[in-house]
């Protein structure tokens, strides 16, 4: 017991929500993780000539934000219009020491950038972090298929954006935009489809495109 040393953790993940027909959390800061600590991910507009962006900032271990706890958000304004996906965003989350959550964003071509502090991470009890975690267990297949959905999709969206690159032939631009086009129709198509021949379809996309595997 000697050298034992007590680390504060996050009790629950934390994350921005992203709106894909429903709400999810794209996870930033995972459960448990120690602080102090600063974590990045990147977003993206999703939708064309999109000219304002929410940032939603999340609690909680579902993939669905309505089960979990919303903290605060912020929103930037002034994004140049540009089809979907085009304009990209630097996301920050750094907590310090006394567990304030300060979450900024900035777009990535400009200085436009805004955030939030948040002081107190949500105000939960011990009893009530834990319940969070429960019920987050029985929605584990729910939140599992709405994952492999959220991955297919973005995976279709990133072969659309890779095949507007100038210094691509048009038969590989077609083709790109023809496959990553028919992902998306299949997922519209099949919103029933099950976690396999979801996962299987993001293989295939993978094979027939080995562009993605370096990008992802």
């Amino acid at each position: 017991m000697q050298n034992l040393v007590l680390v504060d953790v996050t009790p629950l993940s934390l994350g921005v929500g992203i709106r894909k027909g429903f709400e999810y959390m794209l996870l930033v800061v995972p459960k448990n993780n120690p602080i102090p600590t600063k974590m990045y991910t990147e977003m993206q507009t999703d939708h064309d000539n999109q000219t304002s962006i929410r940032f939603p900032i999340y609690e909680g271990e579902s993939a669905e934000t309505k089960y979990n706890n919303l903290l605060g958000e912020f929103t930037i304004n002034g994004i140049d219009p540009a089809p979907k996906g085009a304009v990209k965003f630097d996301v920050w989350f750094d907590i310090d020491a006394n567990g304030i959550l300060s979450v900024s964003a900035q777009v990535k071509s400009t200085s436009i950038k805004n955030g939030i502090i948040i002081k107190q991470n949500g105000d939960l009890t011990a009893a009530e972090i834990q319940t969070m975690i429960q019920e987050a267990g029985r929605y584990r297949a729910e939140d599992e298929m709405h994952k492999s959905k959220i991955s297919l999709e973005d995976l279709a969206e990133k072969l659309k954006s890779l095949a507007m690159d100038p210094g691509r032939s048009k038969s590989d631009m077609k083709s790109m935009e023809k496959a990553a086009e028919k992902a998306l129709a299949w997922l519209e198509r099949n919103p029933h489809a099950d976690i396999d021949e979801i996962n299987k379809r993001r293989g295939q996309l993978k094979t027939n495109f080995p562009i993605l595997c370096e990008e992802n």
